[in-house]
């Protein structure tokens, strides 16, 4: 199996940068070598037959379902049984599951955690119906309960059916170090989102990302960056782990030279 992915948001933004049609767009990136797409529950469910028809017309698959799930503002049932149907659809064996946040200003930071904690036991309890996994991210937000190796312990003790989503560039994010942070949770990795981070801006309009430590993070095409990426594919591996690698731009601009630099990086150490 080639197990190499792209999200597919990266697909409508080499489309508008190149101005090309989308259908020629996902030819150059099928050309490229990406099999499968990750992509929002949010965005399939708006545009599902779009989205499907895309995927019959070029042979993609579907590699994982990102939702948020807002958790923290209430259980949706609903949200739950069809973002597992849509998922089981498609043929998709994962979905990351983004809990929710705090508000800066948040004085029920317990009550809300336990709803998230709430609603992912739902979510893995129903998804083992249909053979999915749910996975749980270090979401690059420094008001996301998941965002740290400690708050993504709290969730994997709470819940132990979560599997871990392992983003490369978003323990960072967090001013920590990616490689440790991972290995803590190297026999739980499920799903890999390939997304690297800069220290020097390698392009004038390339935004940046301010770390809480004050620290500013650029985009970068997989392997390119400051993110130890062989060391982190690696250790999956190793670990038994043979599923998708998903590429992932931390912005959507230059999307030609990140997905051509980002997939040759793939072949060659994937």
């Amino acid at each position: 199996m080639n197990n190499l992915s792209v999200f597919f948001a990266h697909v409508n933004d080499l489309a508008r940068e190149k101005n090309i049609s989308f259908d020629e767009a996902a030819a150059f990136v099928k050309n490229l070598g990406f099999e499968a797409f990750d992509c929002e529950y949010a965005y399939i469910k708006n545009n599902f037959d779009f989205y499907k028809g895309v995927l019959d017309k070029f042979g993609f698959k579907t590699a994982a379902i990102p939702c948020f799930y807002h958790f923290n503002k209430g259980i949706n049932h609903e949200i739950i049984d069809d973002s597992l149907a849509l998922c089981s659809n498609l043929n998709c064996k994962t979905i990351l599951a983004i809990p929710g946040e705090f508000a800066p200003d948040d004085e029920n930071k317990e009550k809300h955690l336990n709803l998230m904690c709430e609603g992912l036991k739902e979510l893995c309890e129903k998804a083992e119906k249909y053979g999915i996994t749910v996975t749980l991210e270090d979401f690059d937000s420094e008001y996301s309960p998941c965002a740290t190796e400690k708050g993504l312990s709290y969730f994997f003790e709470k819940v132990p059916a979560l599997k871990f989503n392992m983003d490369t560039g978003n323990f960072i994010y967090m001013d920590l170090d990616t490689l440790e942070c991972v290995k803590l949770f190297k026999n739980k990795i499920s799903h890999v989102h390939l997304k690297d981070r800069s220290l020097v801006k390698n392009h004038a309009d390339e935004p940046e990302k301010v770390t809480p430590g004050g620290n500013k993070l650029y985009p970068s095409p997989v392997g390119f960056g400051t993110i130890p990426m062989k060391e982190l594919t690696d250790l999956a591996k190793e670990n038994g782990y043979e599923g998708y690698f998903s590429a992932e731009n931390s912005c959507p601009i230059h999307m030609e030279e990140f997905l051509v630099k980002s997939i040759k990086w793939m072949k060659e150490n994937i």
